[in-house]
């Protein structure tokens, strides 16, 4: 396709975008299309991968010449046959993954009479698993420049001096394009001016801006008072002022200018959209811009207001990069996780840790001893493993040491034999047999009764126990898992908690991270339990505020994962719409 082609701006607008684009999470087209809403320059769309748009600002519906009610419509209804040239290059993102930059489009549009020409850049949004799920359009109208530069060739009857003039002009335009950034664009509009329009000073006169100042350096004492005050406006038409025909300006003119200056020239900077502001040139001689020619003076102030427009357009680029940042975020999915670790969630530095350390035990039959606060995550760590561990396909038996009363606990670890107490009708294995070949965790091992340690113990030891009431000696092949959040150490100072059995136990210690030592982790956490708890009560909820993330992340959560995921449960009960509504109030 001829018309479409690679132009290769170095420095554009675009570059500043393809960094903000490849962002890990976007939050739904309707939002980031309503948080565009304000940028009159900068054309953005979202499309799904079946070409429909998904989100559409103002400025690029205006460039279409249609309302900006564009959601859920085909590129087709709305380019019309300019589609054909747009979406191969979608489908080129598509295959590729990657984002296509700078496309120079030329083409007519179905509500527009005249061709356009565009700068468009087309980027893919991905998931967590680096599948295209969408695309996003960066498009910046050139037509106007276009226009320039075609009338610029076709002044071809003019002497030497105006070619050269021409010539000066068109590098110009090709030169400014190439400087989004501010300060080089007004030193390289300061260069061009001083080499085709003969002044002694300038100032550049920004609406709604601070006022940018050329010639600094000039040795006139008069450009020390031009440097610090602002000049007007000027009307939207050029305009040439000479001191000897303004006698009643002349002090006014001394006032803001300095002693020296004997004509301005005022130079208005308009564009389609806006009067962007003025540029000023004055001059120590009387009636310095009398000859002036006043076409080539006019082709100067458009394009610098053409390249200002541009320029404000790679700010609003970067303004709209800040604002994406503080939009909410998509729930997304949980990302690539260690299948070992399904069960944990979190990416954090200490996390992965403690997985190099179950991985390196993992291999071995040695005793684990888990530690850490209550709601980490211990026996989902103990089951981990036993999942990576030669016993993977034997039973994997938990036991919690709390949970039974005491009288039972030693029945249900040892088993009894049929008549060892009241009620015992039958004889009855117990978890000790039912893991043999496999693993026992015995969780809040720190709770386990004085009186059932040294059977625990033996068992540790040789292997072998008799059941509750029972005299033969059963033995067992098994790998104990320990878990607590007790101060098993202060348990043995306090006589509760046998030493022997300690030392036992802490053959390989691990101990869990609370959840405030790996807050990084809390987002990700977040997003898990909202999809569980939207899917078990069949509502929508697909987007958390970053408000509420960050005062989840400023939380020390006491109750760690466990605490979390029931604040997120109650938050998921509240919330009528798609937005997770929640606060810390209760917990503050």
């Amino acid at each position: 396709m001829k018309d479409v082609k690679d132009i290769g701006l170095t420095g554009s607008p675009e570059t500043i975008v393809e960094q903000w684009i490849a962002q890990e999470v976007f939050q739904h087209p309707e939002q980031l299309a309503a948080s565009f809403m304000n940028a009159p320059n900068v054309g953005v769309a979202i499309c799904d991968t079946e070409f429909r748009f998904r989100g559409v600002n103002e400025a690029l519906a205006a460039m279409n010449g249609v309302p900006p009610e564009h959601f859920g419509r085909r590129m087709h209804d709305i380019l019309g046959g300019l589609s054909e040239k747009i979406e191969p290059l979608f489908r080129r993102v598509l295959t590729t993954g990657e984002p296509v930059l700078n496309i120079h489009v030329t083409g007519t549009l179905p509500m527009r009479a005249e061709p356009g020409h565009w700068i468009e850049n087309y980027f893919p949004l991905k998931d967590s698993h680096g599948r295209v799920t969408r695309l996003c359009t960066i498009v910046v109208e050139v037509t106007e420049q276009k226009k320039l530069e075609e009338s610029l060739r076709l002044l071809t009857n003019v002497d030497r001096t105006e070619k050269n003039q021409l010539k000066n002009l068109l590098e110009f335009h090709s030169h400014l394009i190439t400087k989004p950034d501010f300060g080089e664009l007004v030193a390289a509009i300061t260069a061009f001016v001083n080499r085709v329009i003969p002044h002694d000073y300038a100032t550049l006169t920004l609406k709604d801006a601070a006022a940018q100042w050329l010639n600094q350096d000039s040795p006139n004492p008069a450009s020390s008072v031009l440097a610090h005050v602002p000049l007007p406006i000027a009307p939207a038409k050029q305009v040439s002022c000479d001191k000897q025909n303004s006698r009643s300006q002349a002090a006014s003119w001394d006032q803001m200018l300095g002693p020296g200056i004997e004509s301005v020239y005022n130079m208005p900077l308009v564009t389609k959209r806006a009067m962007l502001g003025t540029l000023h040139l004055a001059s120590r001689e009387p009636g310095a811009f009398d000859t002036l020619d006043r076409e080539l003076a006019e082709h100067v102030a458009m394009h610098i207001a053409l390249t200002l427009d541009y320029a404000c357009a790679a700010k609003e680029i970067a303004h709209l990069k800040n604002r994406l940042a503080e939009q909410t975020v998509d729930v997304g999915t949980d990302g690539e996780q260690d299948q070992e670790f399904s069960e944990i969630l979190g990416e954090s530095s200490a996390l992965k840790q403690i997985f190099k350390q179950a991985r390196t035990v993992a291999k071995t039959d040695a005793t684990v001893l888990i530690l850490g606060e209550t709601g980490t995550g211990k026996d989902l760590l103990a089951r981990a493993i036993h999942r990576m561990s030669r016993r993977k396909d034997q039973n994997f038996v938990k036991i919690n040491c709390v949970a039974i009363p005491t009288g039972l606990l030693e029945s249900e670890l040892f088993g009894h034999e049929k008549g060892a107490f009241t009620g015992a009708l039958n004889q009855k294995i117990g978890r000790l047999e039912l893991a043999d070949g496999g693993t026992l965790l015995l969780d809040e091992i720190g709770d386990l009764p004085l009186e059932l340690q040294p059977k625990l113990l033996r068992v540790l030891q040789d292997g072998e126990f008799e059941r509750l009431g029972g005299t033969r000696t059963i033995r067992v092949n098994v790998r104990l898992i320990a878990a607590t959040n007790r101060d098993l150490n202060q348990r043995v100072a306090e006589g509760r908690f046998r030493s022997d059995l300690f030392y036992r136990l802490n053959v390989f210690p691990i101990c869990m991270p609370a959840l405030r030592d790996r807050k990084e982790d809390i987002p990700l956490l977040t997003r898990h339990f909202v999809r569980k708890f939207s899917r078990i009560m069949e509502k929508n909820i697909d987007t958390i505020p970053n408000e509420l993330l960050d005062d989840l992340q400023k939380w020390d959560w006491p109750g760690n994962v466990r605490e979390l995921e029931h604040f997120v449960e109650r938050s998921a009960i509240l919330t009528p719409g798609k937005v997770l509504q929640g606060s810390l109030p209760e917990l503050q």
